[in-house]
Protein backbone atom coordinates (compact mmCIF):
# COMPACT_ATOMS: atom_id res chain seq x y z
CA UNK A 1 0.00 0.00 0.00
CA UNK A 2 1.38 3.86 -1.06
CA UNK A 3 1.82 5.98 1.39
CA UNK A 4 0.31 9.51 0.81
CA UNK A 5 2.23 12.59 2.09
CA UNK A 6 0.12 15.94 2.28
CA UNK A 7 1.41 19.37 3.14
CA UNK A 8 -1.05 22.77 3.29
CA UNK A 9 0.09 26.12 4.48
CA UNK A 10 -1.32 29.48 4.02
CA UNK A 11 0.32 33.28 4.49
CA UNK A 12 -0.96 35.89 5.85
CA UNK A 13 0.10 39.40 4.87
CA UNK A 14 -1.49 41.49 7.64
CA UNK A 15 -0.72 44.60 5.87
CA UNK A 16 -2.17 43.70 2.57
CA UNK A 17 -4.18 41.04 2.59
CA UNK A 18 -4.85 40.51 -0.49
CA UNK A 19 -1.81 38.71 -1.33
CA UNK A 20 -2.98 36.29 1.09
CA UNK A 21 -2.20 32.60 -0.26
CA UNK A 22 -2.28 29.11 0.09
CA UNK A 23 -0.01 26.45 -0.91
CA UNK A 24 -0.59 22.51 -1.01
CA UNK A 25 1.96 19.80 -1.58
CA UNK A 26 0.67 15.74 -2.18
CA UNK A 27 3.02 13.08 -2.54
CA UNK A 28 1.71 9.63 -3.55
CA UNK A 29 4.06 6.67 -4.26
CA UNK A 30 6.46 8.25 -6.52
CA UNK A 31 4.11 11.36 -7.78
CA UNK A 32 4.06 14.46 -5.96
CA UNK A 33 1.88 17.56 -6.65
CA UNK A 34 2.36 21.32 -5.63
CA UNK A 35 0.40 23.80 -5.92
CA UNK A 36 -0.67 27.26 -5.25
CA UNK A 37 -4.52 26.91 -3.98
CA UNK A 38 -6.96 29.74 -2.85
CA UNK A 39 -6.28 31.48 0.77
CA UNK A 40 -9.92 30.43 2.28
CA UNK A 41 -9.90 26.74 0.56
CA UNK A 42 -6.03 26.92 2.40
CA UNK A 43 -7.28 27.84 5.72
CA UNK A 44 -9.99 25.27 5.78
CA UNK A 45 -8.04 22.27 4.61
CA UNK A 46 -5.34 23.14 7.45
CA UNK A 47 -7.60 22.66 10.05
CA UNK A 48 -8.80 19.49 8.42
CA UNK A 49 -5.60 18.17 7.92
CA UNK A 50 -4.74 18.80 11.42
CA UNK A 51 -8.04 17.77 13.04
CA UNK A 52 -7.09 14.14 10.81
CA UNK A 53 -3.78 14.10 11.94
CA UNK A 54 -4.17 14.59 15.15
CA UNK A 55 -1.66 17.09 15.24
CA UNK A 56 -1.13 20.74 16.34
CA UNK A 57 -0.57 23.52 13.53
CA UNK A 58 2.51 25.25 13.33
CA UNK A 59 2.44 28.90 13.12
CA UNK A 60 5.27 31.03 12.36
CA UNK A 61 6.17 35.16 11.56
CA UNK A 62 8.44 36.30 9.07
CA UNK A 63 11.68 37.14 10.75
CA UNK A 64 12.15 40.41 8.64
CA UNK A 65 8.71 41.39 8.38
CA UNK A 66 6.71 39.95 11.46
CA UNK A 67 3.57 40.96 9.64
CA UNK A 68 3.51 38.16 7.46
CA UNK A 69 2.28 34.95 9.04
CA UNK A 70 2.15 31.47 8.29
CA UNK A 71 0.51 28.71 9.43
CA UNK A 72 1.24 25.40 8.38
CA UNK A 73 0.74 21.04 8.67
CA UNK A 74 2.12 17.94 7.10
CA UNK A 75 1.99 14.59 7.92
CA UNK A 76 1.27 10.88 6.29
CA UNK A 77 -2.76 10.39 5.62
CA UNK A 78 -3.59 7.36 7.99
Amino acid sequence: MMQVYKAVSFTTFHQTPEHNYGWLYLSVGDDVTSCRIEYKEAVKMVYQLSRKLGQPVIMYNNRYEPTISTVEISGFLP
